[in-house]
């Protein structure tokens, strides 16, 4: 990749007029004038310090924190990393063979990095807000789906199981497609300059931290209730659209 315009003119590389090419790639959309602007910026904010926790507490950059944090948990209780670890589990749980389990294991993989290659091209011609709304709608209906079918027996012909795959592959098209590649720009985009580094670190954690809390206890409620637990990833789907529009 190529350098980053805030690394070169960090580094003074750029002279004192950078040509507006430079933020092209990123910036596809924007003016000449919007470009200078953006460059300005830049250049106060490197002879500034950087800000600490007391700065990000402040109460104009509260909101910032809020959404940072907001997307990073919700993003985790949709669900999408415990199905990843434990898709053996719940194939088998749905009655595919374990040759079956391991294929379609491999067939998550792949739709991964299609659908984010896929992601990288549009992401920057939609709204964000609307990619997220639209992500989870999409996995609203298909963990719903994929809940309703997986209460049924599975038949011998392993139809049932297909079906429930299809619904399963859907959901994370729907993930990767926004929240999956969505999230980890909007963390560094929301904040502003001064406190973006430890912004974004602060969310970032609290994506992890999310993260390993629904992975410990899935096995557990899983145990207990099923499949029935896509529904609770469902509701948090639904509920992540009522924090983005708040």
């Amino acid at each position: 990749m190529p350098e980053s315009p805030r690394w070169l003119i960090s580094r003074g590389l750029l002279g004192d007029s950078p040509p507006p090419e430079i933020l092209k790639a990123v910036r596809v959309n924007a003016t000449p004038n919007e470009i200078e602007e953006e460059i300005s910026e830049i250049k106060e904010a490197n002879v500034k310090e950087s800000g600490g926790f007391k700065d990000l507490l402040q109460k104009w950059v509260r909101p910032a924190l809020v959404i940072g944090i907001g997307v990073a948990v919700f993003q985790q209780l949709i669900g999408i990393n415990t199905i990843i670890y434990y898709a053996p589990t719940i194939f088998a749980e749905i009655g595919l063979k374990d040759i079956s389990a391991i294929l379609s294991t491999v067939g998550i993989g792949l739709l991964n990095v299609l659908v984010t290659v896929l992601a990288l091209f549009v992401m920057d011609k939609i709204d964000r807000k609307k990619m997220l709304i639209l992500g989870s709608t999409g996995m609203t209906v298909s963990l719903a789906l994929l809940s309703i079918a997986s209460q049924f027996p599975v038949a011998n012909n392993n139809i049932l199981g297909y079906v429930t795959l299809t619904f399963l592959f859907v959901y994370i098209f729907f993930f990767v497609f926004t929240w999956g590649t969505v999230m980890w720009i909007m963390i560094g985009e929301v904040f502003p300059l001064k406190v973006r580094g430890l912004g974004a670190g602060v969310s970032s954690v609290a994506n992890w931290t999310a993260n390993l809390a629904v992975a410990l206890v899935f096995p557990f409620f899983f145990e207990k209730v099923g499949n029935l637990l896509f529904l609770f990833f469902a509701i948090m789907a639904i509920l992540s659209i009522f924090f983005y529009q708040i």
